[in-house]
């Protein structure tokens, strides 16, 4: 007989009850339309800012945001609204 895989908690409350898994354990969750706007929601903070760089505390790690015109739309306490022309997405220190 095969072993049964464990299935985190985390796992199992989200399928319980019916909500995303990304809610319940805190993943970073963006919305990128085109190449011009992205959305953050459950980040941890902005550690720079400037026209062509945003870098972006996770719990996972750090978002870094490369392009051309990059604005702060808006950063509140789990959300951050970044405009501009975004040339690339990367991950930096995945845990």
């Amino acid at each position: 007989m095969g072993q049964r895989k464990k299935v985190p908690v985390a796992h199992k409350l989200a399928d319980f009850l019916d909500i995303p898994l990304d809610t319940v354990i805190d993943w970073p969750r963006m919305t990128l339309s085109g190449n011009k706007n992205l959305t953050i929601i459950n980040h941890r903070g902005v550690i720079e800012y400037d026209q062509t760089l945003v870098r972006i505390n996770t719990r996972f790690g750090e978002l870094k945001i490369s392009g051309s015109g990059l604005t702060l739309v808006s950063a509140v306490k789990d959300e951050v609204v970044v405009d501009g022309k975004i040339n690339q997405l990367e991950w930096i220190d995945w845990r």
